[in-house]
């Protein structure tokens, strides 16, 4: 395995790259205090600017780690728009589980399916990792679709796998694996 850490990565209409402070505002007003994007995350919704500041602060810290693999989902224009990482990572077993967010304006036009496309391609190809695993509520469908577009495959689903936002909540999963993906690319 080979831990580059966050590279930029170009797409057709977007660009991941590393967040950066003065990334804080666009982030707050876009997608961190819409509840029609946060009821669908694990988070909850930021409450100040501060809070966003401080944690693209602590974000852009680890950085200079080269297993640190976060990105800022920026479009061809320049807009920021959500963001795409691994939440957890294991050297040791060479897999991740990605986690990822979009502003509500840029739902359903295929932005989080090229993001995470380009996500898995640099893991698989530069990286060197074996297995990507996400997880989605269930009540959100339309993640588990960005998964299945982007190849991985349904591994099932985790009955009230979670408390959140007062309840408890089912996650669906789906992962890649290395061999998937270079079947997927060599057909």
């Amino acid at each position: 395995m080979h831990d580059i850490g966050s590279e930029t990565l170009h797409g057709k209409r977007i660009t991941l790259r590393r967040f950066r402070v003065d990334d804080a505002e666009a982030m707050y007003q876009n997608w961190a205090t819409d509840s029609r994007v946060t009821d669908t995350v694990t988070w909850e919704p930021h409450r100040t600017r501060d809070e966003t500041r401080s944690l693209l602060k602590a974000w852009v810290k680890t950085y200079h780690e080269p297993w640190t693999y976060r990105w800022a989902i920026e479009t061809k224009e320049g807009t920021l728009v959500g963001s795409i990482d691994f939440v957890s990572f294991s050297v040791e077993h060479r897999r991740g589980e990605v986690g990822y967010c979009l502003a509500y304006d840029y739902w359903n036009q295929g932005i989080t399916t090229e993001a995470l496309k380009l996500l898995i391609a640099f893991m698989f190809e530069r990286v060197g990792i074996n297995r990507i695993e996400a997880r989605y509520l269930v009540k959100n469908p339309a993640s588990g679709r960005v998964m299945e577009k982007a190849g991985m495959q349904q591994e099932g689903v985790h009955r009230q796998q979670v408390f959140m936002k007062g309840a408890y909540r089912d996650m669906g999963r789906y992962a890649i694996l290395k061999q998937d993906y270079e079947n997927m690319i060599n057909r």
